[in-house]
């Protein structure tokens, strides 16, 4: 939606705004054509218009596209009959940015960060595998607004690590 120009020449991502009038968003307005043309045509293009009922037809069939056929589907197959993009597109994000998917994502971080743990070099798990994953976590804590001191983190990576007598000096 975000590359795909739909009628009236404005890109689809409009339809999925979040503030149907844009004088509603509590951001401050950036200014005439500001940041850009485009940000400013996806800011301030109707969604009361005709252009704006075929752009949201074509959402939701771009949608279709990439849900039809897994589990997801179920959430936005009820849009169907009413051809509606926009309000497919924010079940979806609802469903998968709501509190319950939010409260997941953090309790699958903290998880790792309580579990993982460093023993010398096997197969399928080196040492960058480890740190990956421990740094994976902190990022889905961060987005979520669980942030951790740097300090915090080095002391978990050092009591996360041991059996590997070549990082001791470290």
């Amino acid at each position: 939606m975000r590359r795909t120009y739909g009628q009236g020449n404005v890109l689809l991502s409009y339809v999925t705004r979040e503030f149907v009038d844009p004088d509603m968003n509590p951001e401050p307005d950036p200014g005439f054509l500001q940041p850009d043309v485009e940000s400013e045509l996806i800011r301030r293009a109707s969604m009361i218009d005709d252009d704006f009922n075929e752009n949201n037809k074509r959402v939701r069939l771009m949608l279709r596209a990439v849900t039809h056929k897994t589990d997801v589907w179920s959430i936005i197959k009820g849009f169907a009959r009413t051809q509606n993009g926009r309000q497919a597109y924010v079940s979806l994000t609802s469903h998968f940015k709501g509190r319950g998917h939010i409260s997941r994502i953090k309790t699958d971080a903290r998880n790792i960060l309580e579990r993982i743990f460093w023993k010398g070099n096997t197969r399928n798990f080196t040492f960058d595998v480890f740190v990956s994953r421990l740094q994976g976590a902190y990022h889905d804590l961060v987005e979520y607004g669980d942030i951790r001191t740097d300090e915090s983190k080095v002391d978990t990576l050092i009591t996360k690590v041991s059996g590997d007598s070549s990082l001791s000096p470290a």
